[in-house]
């Protein structure tokens, strides 16, 4: 997955953030639980545990920006993500 530069690889618990261009690992982060889903986004990558939990890691360097349980165990996830839409005035 790429996202803002950024090539993410998953394997089981471990998550990787690399340099795209370059054969740099910028940092891996071991989640308590086994990843089914992921979904690069811009700044970072999303990921869902198999426990429930849904995670947003920094691109920089691995960091929990926000972290939310689904209330349930999850066996998997398909994670998409697009940009807002902006909100714009109706001209009156």
């Amino acid at each position: 997955m790429f996202a803002d530069d950024a090539l993410y690889f998953v394997f089981y618990r471990l998550v990787f953030g690399l340099t795209a261009n370059e054969d740099d690992v910028r940092w891996v982060q071991d989640r308590e639980h086994d990843v089914v889903g992921s979904g690069a986004v811009s700044g970072g990558i999303v990921v869902v545990s198999d426990d429930g939990s849904v995670a947003m890691l920094s691109a920089v360097d691995g960091h929990t920006l926000f972290q939310a349980s689904l209330g349930t165990e999850v066996r998997a996830a398909a994670v998409s993500a697009r940009p807002r839409a902006r909100a714009t005035r109706a001209n009156s």
